[in-house]
Parts: C-alpha cells; sequence; structure tokens
C-alpha cells in the first residue's frame, strides 16, 4: 500500500474523527455547546491566551529556535517545517505542565485545542525568526573570504561580526512588519476559496485529535512514541559527539563513508543527521526523490564535467568558494532553479488568484452554487455542512478589522524607513520605503502559493531583492549590505504574513479565536525577536561558524553574499558559459512545472519538483540521502500498518527533530566551557593508514 503524504496523514485522523464530530448540529451549536472540550462551546479570546500557554511559549520558543539554527547554522542550511513538531512539542509541554501541578495538589483548568494552537502559533512564529539571522552572516568577515576577496564586486567595505548591539535592533525592526499585513485575506481565502492549506490542516487535524474524546488513547500512543524517539536521537547524538575531535576537520559520523570513500569525496554518505531524516519522514516522497534526481544529475554528471574545464573556462587552482570557479556554477545553476520555479509558480498564482476570484464572485451571486461549495469544502475535511457552519459563526465571531493590519503595516514600515539606516548606514532610507511598498504583492502571492499547493517561496522573493537593490546600490561595499539587508526585510516579511494566514486556517480547523491567533504570533515574534538572538550568539560563542571543512557551514550566508556581489559586479565577471547554464536551468524549472501541471497525468508522477532537484546542486549529494532514509522509514512503517503508522509517524519524525536538534544546546555549553570531544574518529584507504 502507498505511503501517505503529511496532507493524507490529516486526513487519517479526520476520518477517525467524522464519526465523533467536534461540533454538535445547529440546534445545539446556537444553545452554545462543544462536545469535545466539557461540552461548552470555546470561550471567548481572552481566555484562550492562557498565563501558562504565555509561559509554556517562551520555552517552546527557545526549543524551536534552537532545533531551526540547529539546521540552519549546519551544512545543509535547511531549518524544515516546524508546523507539525511545535503542535507536539506544545501538546507535551502542556501534559508535563499539568501533571507537574497537580503533584503540587494545585488545581488547573482543563487543556483544550485552542491553548495548544496559540502554544503552537506562538512556537513557530518565533522560531521563524531566527532563520533570518544566517543572512545577516553574509556581512561577516568569514563570508567575504569565502566568496573570495578578489572576486570583483566583493569589497571588505562594510564587513561586520555578528552583536547583539546591532542583532536586537534589526530583529525588533523586521521581526513585526509582516505580522497581521494580510488579516484582510482571511476569510477570502479560507472561507470563501476553501483553499486547503495542506500543512496547516494537517496541524490543526492532529491537534484536534489529541483532545477528542476517542483520540484520548492514540495521544498517549504518540506521546509515548515521540518520547522514545527523542531519546534515541538525543542520545546517540551524545555518543556521537566524544567522536567529533575539534570540529574542524573530517572527523565523527558526519563522515561515514557509507558508500565508499570516493563517494564520500563526492559528498555521498549519510551522515546520521537525524533531523533530516524526520523532516523525511514528513515530507511526500516526491520531495526525497527529486532531491535524489538532483544529487545525481549535479555531482554524478554535471560537476565530473565541469571541472574537466578547470583552466579552460575558468582559472584552474582557485578557491573552493570562488565565484570566479565552479563554485559559481553551483550557486547559479541552483539559484536559477529556484527563481525559475519561483517565478512560474507567481504567474500561475496569479491567474488562479484571478479565477478563484471570478468564482467566488459568482457563488456569492447563487445561493445554490455557494451552498455546494461549502459541502464540497466538508467533504475535504470529513465534515458535515453544518459542522462547518459552526466553524465559520466561530471564525467570524472575533474578526480583526482590515485596517488594524494595515495601520500597524504602516506604522512599522515607517519606523523600520527611520530606524534600519542608524543600524546599516550604507542602506537609504528610501531603500526601506520601496521594499515595503513591493513586498506585499509579493507576501500575497506566497500566501496564496502556499494555501495551494504548500511551497513557500519567501526566499525566492529574497534572493531577488538582493540582487536588485545590490544592484541599485552600486560598488564600494555600500550594494553589498543594502541587497542584503534589503532581502532580510523582504523574506521577513512576505514569510510572516504566510505564516499569519497559515495560523488562521489552522485556528479555523481548532475552533480558535483569530484575535487570539494574532496575539499569539506577537507574541511568538516578541519573545523570538530576544530569544534567537541570544541563542544565535551562544552558537556563535561555541562553534567555528562558516569555516570550510567544519560541521557549521552555513551554506547559504555565502550564497547570499554572492547574489549580493554579482548584483554589484553584473554578470560579466562570471566564468565562461556560466549566465548560459544558468539561464537553460531557468527554463528547465519552468518547463518542468508546466509538465507538471498540465502534461499527461502518467508523466506527472515522474517529474521532479525544481525546488528539491536544486537543493543538492548546492549543498550536496548527502541531503538527498538523509531525505531518502527517511522517505525509506515512513513506507516501511506504512507497509506494516498504514491506519496506526500515519498516525504514530509525525511524532516519531517530530522526536528525531527535536532530540537532534536539541542536542546542540549541551554540545554548545560544552564547547564555551572549553570541552573539546576527546576522539577523532576518521576513515583513510588501508594504504593510507599504513603509512601513519
Amino acid at each position: 500500500m502507498p505511503a501517505s503524504s503529511p496532507e493524507q496523514v490529516g486526513e487519517a485522523h479526520l476520518l477517525r474523527l467524522r464519526r465523533e464530530p467536534l461540533l454538535r448540529s445547529s440546534d445545539d451549536a446556537e444553545q452554545g455547546s462543544f462536545t469535545t472540550q466539557a461540552n461548552t462551546w470555546p470561550g471567548p479570546w481572552q481566555e484562550q491566551i492562557t498565563l501558562r500557554a504565555a509561559a509554556l511559549g517562551a520555552i517552546l520558543v527557545f526549543i524551536t529556535t534552537t532545533i531551526s539554527l540547529r539546521g540552519t547554522l549546519s551544512n545543509s542550511g535547511l531549518g524544515g517545517s516546524l508546523a507539525v513538531p511545535s503542535g507536539l512539542l506544545g501538546f507535551c509541554l502542556l501534559q508535563s505542565y499539568v501533571r507537574a501541578v497537580r503533584c503540587l495538589g494545585w488545581s488547573q483548568h482543563p487543556l483544550s485545542a485552542q491553548e495548544n494552537t496559540v502554544l503552537q502559533t506562538c512556537g513557530v512564529s518565533g522560531a521563524a525568526l531566527s532563520q533570518f539571522i544566517q543572512v545577516f552572516l553574509s556581512l561577516d568577515h568569514q563570508s567575504y573570504v569565502n566568496v573570495g576577496p578578489t572576486t570583483p564586486g566583493n569589497s571588505a567595505v562594510g564587513l561586520r561580526e555578528p552583536s547583539l548591539r546591532e542583532l536586537f535592533p534589526i530583529i525588533f525592526l523586521i521581526g513585526f512588519l509582516g505580522n497581521g499585513l494580510l488579516v484582510a485575506f482571511r476569510r477570502l481565502f479560507i472561507i470563501d476559496m476553501h483553499l486547503p492549506f495542506p500543512s496547516s490542516t494537517a496541524v490543526g487535524v492532529l491537534i484536534n485529535s489529541l483532545y477528542s474524546e476517542s483520540g484520548q488513547d492514540m495521544a498517549r500512543r504518540q506521546t509515548r512514541k515521540f518520547l522514545n524517539w527523542f531519546a534515541a536521537a538525543f542520545v546517540f547524538q551524545a555518543f556521537g559527539w566524544f567522536f567529533q575531535g575539534s570540529g574542524k576537520g573530517s572527523c565523527g559520523f558526519m563522515h561515514f563513508p557509507t558508500f565508499g570513500l570516493t563517494a564520500l569525496k563526492h559528498s555521498w554518505n549519510f551522515n546520521f543527521q537525524l533531523m533530516y531524516v524526520g523532516i523525511g519522514m514528513l515530507c511526500p516522497h516526491a520531495v526525497s526523490w527529486s532531491m535524489l534526481a538532483g544529487a545525481v544529475l549535479s555531482t554524478g554528471i554535471a560537476w565530473p564535467l565541469l571541472s574537466t574545464q578547470a583552466g579552460i573556462w575558468y582559472p584552474d587552482g582557485l578557491g573552493k568558494y570562488s565565484f570566479s570557479g565552479i563554485f559559481a556554477y553551483q550557486v547559479l545553476i541552483a539559484v536559477a532553479l529556484w527563481v525559475g520555479d519561483g517565478v512560474y509558480n507567481f504567474c500561475k498564482i496569479i491567474f488562479v488568484f484571478y479565477k478563484k476570484l471570478q468564482e467566488v464572485q459568482l457563488s456569492d451571486m447563487d445561493a445554490e452554487i455557494l451552498h455546494r461549495k461549502e459541502q464540497e469544502a466538508g467533504r475535504q475535511l470529513a465534515e458535515s455542512y453544518q459542522e462547518r457552519q459552526n466553524r465559520v459563526k466561530i471564525f467570524e465571531r472575533d474578526s480583526v478589522p482590515w485596517y488594524l493590519g494595515l495601520s500597524l503595516y504602516i506604522l512599522l514600515l515607517g519606523v523600520a524607513t527611520a530606524c534600519i539606516p542608524h543600524v546599516y548606514p550604507e542602506v537609504p532610507w528610501y531603500f526601506v520605503v520601496v521594499a515595503g511598498v513591493l513586498t506585499p504583492a509579493c507576501a500575497l502571492a506566497n500566501a496564496f502559493g502556499t494555501a495551494l499547493v504548500d511551497q513557500n517561496y519567501s526566499s525566492t522573493y529574497a534572493k531577488l531583492a538582493m540582487f536588485g537593490f545590490a544592484s541599485w546600490g552600486g560598488g564600494g561595499g555600500g550594494g553589498v549590505t543594502a541587497g542584503i539587508t534589503m532581502g532580510a526585510l523582504v523574506w521577513c516579511i512576505a514569510f510572516s504574513a504566510t505564516e499569519m494566514l497559515q495560523d488562521f486556517r489552522t485556528g479555523f480547523l481548532t475552533c480558535t479565536s483569530g484575535r487570539s491567533m494574532v496575539a499569539a504570533q506577537l507574541l511568538g515574534s516578541l519573545i523570538g525577536c530576544v530569544v534567537a538572538p541570544l541563542t544565535f550568539m551562544m552558537f556563535w560563542n561555541a562553534f567555528p561558524i562558516q569555516v570550510p571543512g567544519g560541521q557549521w557551514l552555513v551554506p547559504f550566508a555565502t550564497i547570499y553574499r554572492g547574489i549580493a556581489v554579482l548584483g554589484v559586479s553584473g554578470t560579466s565577471s562570471l566564468p565562461k558559459h556560466c549566465l548560459l547554464l544558468s539561464a537553460a536551468a531557468f527554463c528547465s524549472a519552468i518547463v518542468l512545472n508546466a509538465v507538471r501541471d498540465w502534461g499527461p497525468p502518467k508523466m506527472r508522477r515522474f517529474l521532479p519538483i525544481p525546488t528539491a532537484l536544486a537543493i543538492p546542486f548546492y549543498v550536496g549529494a548527502f541531503i538527498a540521502v538523509d531525505f531518502c532514509v527517511g522517505s525509506l522509514v515512513k513506507h516501511a512503517w506504512m507497509l506494516g500498518g498504514p491506519a496506526h503508522a500515519a498516525q504514530l509517524i509525525p511524532a516519531a519524525a517530530t522526536g528525531l527533530i527535536a532530540g537532534d536538534g536539541l542536542w546542540a544546546l549541551p554540545a554548545a555549553l560544552l564547547a564555551i566551557i572549553g570541552l573539546q570531544p576527546p576522539i577523532c574518529m576518521t576513515f583513510m584507504r588501508a594504504v593510507t593508514a599504513a603509512g601513519h
């Protein structure tokens, strides 16, 4: 039997819950009854933002921020979505808190799906701010060295090492900009257009299942599964720490030659990063095999062929990260695939958005069409028409005025316009204004695409902004700094605005007030603005960040600086045929997407996803191996029992992600106090070892 995607996992929960509806019939609804939460209708939004949720939210933000930084600062640079893990981690924190309080003999209000949703929203919004810090790493000296001091346009002017003096103000200035920007579209996207929001739907259904009467036994099983896999991942990472040496060489299990030493040189190995095994378990199989295809195309075909052109197409003997050598091909081909994917989907989203608006206008004029669409939307979630109507009543009960979100955005944009030039003098104030005016359109398109196909392209818009503003800023170092800073601004706005609409969808399913969702995201962002810089500086002081050959390479920081440098210097500095190959990759992404959307159905399933295909082109083949291991674990589990596997796989995957990610905390503390791993376990050929 085929394995299920995260969306299908959510549907499996709903099929069970269909027999135990969340909301009663219309008669009961009017009387205010709510079946799964002590037979009471969800209370006002102020009661859903509890003091314990706020306190546990701070703990959850710290946990999710650590996990996110563990991923973004590692050699892969991928943090992964923390939506499902945050929901499960929030549930475990609430359960642990209640048990601890009961041991003290104190009484507590019962837990609810609404409180869990608030906690999950807080954790995700706080952790999101940590991934933007890697953008500002592009301004440090190591990124300058990685790109190459002799690379045209790579000026040493404006370099700055990360510090709390700069991170705190810039994170506070951009961290709240996207919150509330798209509040006006919450009803249009969720109620009128019936957009699926796949990941948010899976999270909402998961939280509902944890608090349903029939789901209590499964909730206990999920908790045990999470704890077991968390402990296994944490203990294994602790065991592996002893063999990592100083962390600057090829020591430890990360360099285990799974497929032999020759394959290891081309990044083909399983590096025991269990976080990415867990993410692979949560992703659809198409993502994993697309990454595997990208690994074969890049390390098996493209790079060996390009390496034979050293001294012909580009100078021989250059540094590994020089944009005058093969590194330029690796970066720009990957970026071209990402941008091509983003441009195609942007155009498709605009077209689909227009068609959806026409459908909404038609259904508004025809009550029969509207009723049929509501029934279809309910069937997609295995709920009756009346159950959906009851959800809509709760959704609209505490509506958020559209002008509040827009006013907040204008106010915060004005503050950012006045203050960012003081933090980064290379950034003119009008750059911030232009970025602030143009980004809402990108945020709307990004939110619609995420709601429709579960793909977030905010980082693609950020790359385009880096190139554009760097070109506008010109040389002398100011253009690079301006491009990188504006890229972070665009990314943060588009990502946060999209995240808010996703949270509204989760809140719609769990009957959580819209106002409490806005308050939860603002609270999470506030906590994240404090926690993210502090946690990052712990990593910065503990590990050799961005040092080539180390375990904390932060690969995308070099990419971001390279894009900005390219914007300043132009394409004339690129190696021969680099622009042509990048254009071919750009067109290939568009063609792949077009065939996947409009081609024969039998052909679509065999075509890779361009965004996933591009990742190994720059990161390496090991990330594809990790994802495929997770995909194989999920597939084998589904073969053994699809019904229970669909419910337990998210818990097990969350355990791997959290266990692997949270080991970074004790590892960082050990490094700060000067304790290094005592053993360097490395691998070499027998002939080489005999000579030592």
